[in-house]
């Protein structure tokens, strides 16, 4: 088998859990968070730390969702766009998802993102190491030597 009908495969079989029921509600039964389980959770973490490169992505490295600075640049359209229609090494998930689905997820997505640092004008975003304070007495650390 080639390495791309592999990845198809494995892509098809995990989708295999989330078709929609017939007689399920409006997510389909499920709420955004089980359905995040399903079908984000491998890649992208159980909180959305992402980082977690999968077979499925080809070895790359999945977006943090949780990160608030980057959940304030994309809009819930983008969102919903990009799990219908998959972007780069994400695959879609609009064939085995419906909209309500999709919705519930990015609604999930959401509630992901921690809080926004806030640091003060001119101050640097990452603090500085802390230093060892200096020898007394003169002495020679023993570094540089």
């Amino acid at each position: 088998m080639s390495d791309c009908a592999i990845k198809l495969a494995v892509l098809a079989f995990s989708c295999l859990g989330l078709a929609v029921s017939p007689g399920c509600g409006a997510a389909g039964g499920h709420s955004g968070k089980e359905l995040y389980d399903k079908a984000c959770a491998r890649c992208h973490g159980d909180v959305g730390t992402g980082g977690i490169a999968t077979t499925e992505t080809g070895g790359v490295a999945s977006r943090e969702l949780s990160d608030a600075s980057w959940q304030k640049t994309v809009t819930d359209e983008e969102m919903r766009q990009v799990i219908r229609d998959g972007r780069r090494t994400m695959p879609a998930f609009g064939h085995a998802l419906s909209v309500d689905k999709i919705d519930a997820i990015v609604k999930h997505v959401r509630t992901l993102a921690g809080p926004i640092p806030v640091t003060a004008p001119g101050t640097p975003a990452v603090p500085a190491p802390a230093t060892a304070p200096a020898p007394q007495g003169g002495g020679s650390t023993g570094y540089g030597r």
